[in-house]
């Protein structure tokens, strides 16, 4: 169970990592997102029609969407991460 904590602690300090460097890279454009979240709970169909939505109104690059979409996971879909490298956390793809 500590190694799970651990695991999770370290994935979430590469989010905040990623996102810090995604701010720094879109400076003078807003980049929004909603408060649209997904927890897993729905169906991810119509969530990622929602996402994709954004995206392309924001006009954000693969990349840009590969970070606001592992900043929207919660509860159990954040933990899906945890299968996943830190290089995989940026590709949108593989996210999908």
């Amino acid at each position: 169970m500590a190694r799970i904590l651990v695991q999770k602690e370290e994935i979430t300090n590469q989010i905040e990592n990623q996102y810090t460097k995604m701010e720094s890279k879109i400076v003078g454009r807003t980049v929004r997102t909603g408060d649209a979240t997904f927890n897993g709970k729905i169906p991810w169909a119509s969530y990622i029609k929602q996402f994709e939505a954004a995206s392309e109104t924001n006009t954000w690059s693969p990349h840009e969407k590969a970070v606001a979409l592992t900043l929207a996971l919660r509860g159990e879909a954040l933990d899906v991460l945890q299968a996943l490298s830190a290089d995989d956390t940026g590709d949108y793809e593989e996210l999908l």
